[in-house]
């Protein structure tokens, strides 16, 4: 790299902030052109931006560079003609930690000497300057001076902890002293960062000091190298230094995270640390460091200081004057309130209120989970296993987060919430819990029952796996499905209760706030234009990645695409099942039956509201300590075992996740035949659509269908209608005549009665071309010479014959069925021309003008392509040559 110096410019520029020529050059600072500039911190040169720049080497704290950082000339800006970066660094790197190249390796394990925390490199310049009382070559030091990449540069942000260059300087008995720029007074994000520094050097054993800067001037903020330039303008560089002194070392104040008392000689620890909306977060510790008691107020509230001493008394044993000696010290607390370091959402900067960002769930960069309750946030740390609930949570980036404020979240009737983290013993007991609710509140089979405790649980952990079933309560009116769907929906987390919405009213709800719906009076069949567009966003939100667009105007007059995720947890309450096979396969079923019992209640009491928001109290602290759980492997194994039961793929994908969660076999083998009668339905479904019986047909052409002693349908191949033998096997790959569409036509046509209505030939071979068959026409010596008819494909067959829940005989195989016997083009189901006759009026090859299917497989008037020869069509007039070329 081609280093350049120095201009005069340059020096003067480092002047003004009391970084002189002589310090300059001792952290050898240099100039560097575009190119070397680009390859010195590993970027690409741009076109369109010069990287001239002014570069700073950075020290180890043995003196030698670790690599470099830019500060180019001409910054790239952006629209608004603003600097996008004031340095560059090297890609990919995190925090760093600036040191004087200066400095003598003893100074960092030396406690004697203070150390001082400021936020930059010209800011470490500087504050060398004063620690050397100007002489970069002195030994004695006032201090040891480091700087910070900004004021989160101390943060590793991979793992919520400090950055390894923490653990080469002692901090035990220590005196620390932070200087931030004088925004730390107006700018509580700063503020944070400089407490959560502070709390990180507490708790290695430094005693923390915080020095406020007094501004410059009214325009901006000021860091201590524009404050020590200021007095070196006022006076001389040694009176600058001594005011620095004195303002680091003397007038700074001491930090105190949080305000101890002890109780009882240390059986009793109170703590008092700064929470939101001026209040404190109070902790009660027993002598062996273990919570006893936690909970946010302001200790003048008298009523909370004695709800908090009985919460204490409930784990330790107080006497009276212990309980009177904590109130005394809660009143202290009270008095010394103002003192504890306050930070959050009403600190103001000059511009006025700061604002906060809005969620309803965040795992925050400091590894804590937040998930919004009524009143606030139900906060979890996975690292310590301890939960509290806060109005608002400040993030360790210094981020505040403030609950979603909307009338749904906020209101009685919306969408029901925790108002408490309340503990549970075990996760079967609180399914067993939950089982319990549902059995006094409605009445469902033990299996449905059980299935709908799992669907509850699975609710609060739905936005971990990528897919997911919904619960469908049919039955007559007075059959309880509403109240079942009510019941099961004010446990689950964020239940919400719709009535006949509209799509677009759904899908903005859903992507908003990720609630557990429940659709009563859910009638999918209607006609109408919203409810088809219901259905969509419905058969979309079972699965992650299923966005829904929609344009919308802007204030221009444009348009444009927005984006909404209709994924969540969903029940519908119905008379019976949808008319979509799609839809149905995405539903567990409930089905509901009028009660005989007499101790369900048939109206809303509150203890159904009290039991559920107990429930739910429970179920959110089970949903923070099991949202980061390892979930795949669980998934994976209820994938495979679904499978091997030879369950549908679509009610495997949808299924797993309830299946995944129950822990007996007895439930599961439950669960599986349940799976296995929907799969026979959702067959029998396919089956009555054109589709479904023309596979079915095919199959018929191939074998029969018997039942064995177990109940279970056994194919076998057909026999030859001639010799009463089992018929050869198809050759792979060629033509098979016992699938010619002539045939095929025919048995489709055979079970309807008016002739109008019947299928074309040309008509049925474009839907079999449609599910990939190959039809070629006959051109060999045969009984059905000129006809078309298909390729044998096993594969595809097997493939079309599982879809649609129809068996094959064990020896439907590749292997099984190729042959190389090319002497013999034909098989053995011929036809004499005595009965060729009849076979091709069983074949209906004569019947014109045929009507198809439409694709929901009801009976439409399909395009005939007719010519007006003779009032026949070309394919009418075709099927007759070829009559009449066989005889």
């Amino acid at each position: 790299m081609n280093r350049q110096s120095l201009t005069e410019k340059d020096y003067q520029y480092f002047a003004e902030t009391f970084c002189s020529r002589e310090f300059v050059d001792l952290f050898g600072i240099f100039r560097a052109n575009d190119e070397d500039a680009a390859q010195t911190v590993g970027r690409k040169r741009s076109a369109y931006t010069s990287l001239d720049s002014v570069v700073f080497p950075h020290y180890d704290t043995n003196g030698n560079i670790v690599e470099y950082c830019c500060k180019p000339d001409k910054p790239e800006t952006d629209g608004a003609g603003k600097p996008k970066y004031k340095y560059l660094f090297p890609p990919g790197r995190g925090g760093i930690l600036y040191f004087a190249p200066n400095a003598d390796k003893e100074l960092f394990k030396d406690i004697s000497k203070p150390v001082v925390i400021t936020e930059g490199k010209k800011q470490l310049i500087a504050l060398t300057r004063v620690a050397t009382n100007d002489n970069p070559k002195a030994d004695n030091w006032h201090f040891l001076p480091v700087a910070i990449n900004g004021v989160w540069g101390w943060r590793n942000k991979a793992t919520g902890g400090v950055i390894q260059q923490f653990d080469e300087i002692a901090w035990q008995f220590r005196s620390v002293y932070i200087v931030f720029d004088s925004d730390v007074q107006t700018n509580w994000k700063v503020r944070y960062a400089q407490q959560q520094l502070a709390l990180e050097l507490q708790r290695r054993g430094a005693a923390v000091y915080l020095v406020n800067l007094p501004e410059v001037s009214d325009n901006s903020k000021n860091g201590i190298d524009d404050l020590l330039a200021k007095f070196e303008t006022e006076s001389d560089t040694k009176t600058a230094i001594e005011k620095g002194l004195q303002l680091i070392l003397t007038d700074s104040q001491l930090f105190n995270g949080e305000m101890l008392a002890t109780i009882s000689t240390g059986k009793i620890t109170l703590g008092a640390a700064a929470a939101d909306r001026n209040k404190c977060r109070l902790t009660a510790k027993k002598a062996d460091g273990s919570a006893a008691a936690m909970d946010v107020f302001n200790p003048a509230d008298a009523a909370r200081r004695e709800k908090f001493i009985k919460q204490i008394n409930e784990v330790i044993h107080l006497s009276n004057d212990e309980k009177r000696e904590i109130a005394a010290e809660l009143i202290n607390l009270a008095d010394a309130a103002d003192s504890i370091f306050t930070v959050g959402p009403e600190a103001k900067d000059k511009k006025g209120q700061t604002e906060a960002v809005e969620t309803s769930f965040k795992v925050l960069t400091d590894g804590r989970i937040i998930e919004q309750i009524r009143g606030g946030f139900a906060v979890y740390n996975p690292e310590t296993k301890e939960h509290e609930i806060l109005e608002t949570v400040a993030d360790s980036d210094g981020t505040i987060y403030t609950p979603v404020d909307d009338q749904l979240l906020q209101k009685d009737g919306g969408i029901f919430l925790a108002n408490d983290l309340t503990e549970y013993n075990s996760q079967q007991e609180l399914i067993s819990e939950i089982e319990d609710y549902l059995h006094r509140n409605i009445d469902i089979t033990p299996l449905f029952r059980k299935i709908s405790a799992l669907y509850i649980l699975f609710t609060y952990i739905f936005d971990t796996v990528l897919e997911l079933p919904y619960l469908n309560p049919t039955g007559d009116a007075g059959s309880g499905k509403s109240r079942c769907g009510r019941t099961i929906v004010l446990v689950s987390r964020r239940g919400l209760l719709l009535t006949a919405p509209s799509a677009a009213s759904i899908f903005r709800i859903v992507d908003k706030f990720k609630p557990t719906l429940f659709v009563d009076e859910f009638n999918s069949d209607d006609s109408n234009d919203d409810t088809k567009a219901l259905i969509q966003v419905l058969n979309s939100g079972f699965q992650v990645g299923n966005l829904i667009p929609r344009q919308q105007a802007s204030p221009d007059g444009k348009f444009k695409t927005e984006l909404f995720d209709a994924y969540c947890c969903k029940v519908f309450g119905s008379l019976k099942k949808s008319g979509s096979s799609a839809f149905n396969s995405r539903n567990v079923e409930i089905k509901m039956e009028r009660t005989i019992r007499n101790d369900l209640p048939f109206r809303l009491k509150p203890k159904l509201l009290k039991d559920s928001q107990q429930l739910r109290n429970k179920l959110t602290l089970w949903r923070l300590r099991n949202f980061q759980k390892e979930f795949e492997s669980r998934l994976d194994e209820a994938e495979i075992e679904l499978k091997k039961a030879k369950i549908q793929p679509r009610l495997v994908q949808v299924s797993v996740p309830l299946f995944a969660l129950i822990d007996t076999r007895e439930l599961k083998d439950e669960f599986v035949s349940l799976l296995q009668g929907k799969n026979e339905t959702l067959h029998e479904e396919k089956r009555q659509t054109f589709d479904g019986k023309l596979i079915k047909t095919l199959h018929a052409c191939l074998f029969d269908i018997k039942g064995n002693t177990q109940g279970e349908e056994i194919a076998t191949w057909k026999t030859s209608e001639s010799a009463g033998t089992p018929i050869d096997r198809p050759t792979e790959g060629k033509i098979c005549e016992l699938l010619r569409t002539a045939k095929i036509t025919s048995m489709l046509n055979s079970d309807i009665t008016k002739e109008r209505d019947h299928f074309e030939i040309s008509y049925v071979g474009k839907k079999i071309h449609g599910h990939g068959f190959s039809i070629k026409q006959i051109k060999y010596k045969s009984d059905y010479y000129n006809q078309s008819a298909i390729l044998f494909d096993s594969h595809l067959l097997s493939v079309k014959f599982s879809s649609y829940g129809l068996p094959v005989p064990s020896d439907f195989s590749l292997e099984c069925l190729e042959r190389d016997d090319k002497s013999n083009n034909t098989n053995d189901l011929s036809h004499s021309k005595e009965n060729l006759n009849t076979s091709l009026k069983e074949d209906s090859l004569e019947r014109p003008n045929p009507n198809g299917y439409n694709n929901n497989g009801a009976y439409s008037k399909h395009s005939k392509e007719k010519t007006e020869t003779n009032g026949h069509s070309d394919q009418t007039k075709e099927i007759k040559v070829l009559v009449d070329e066989v005889i």
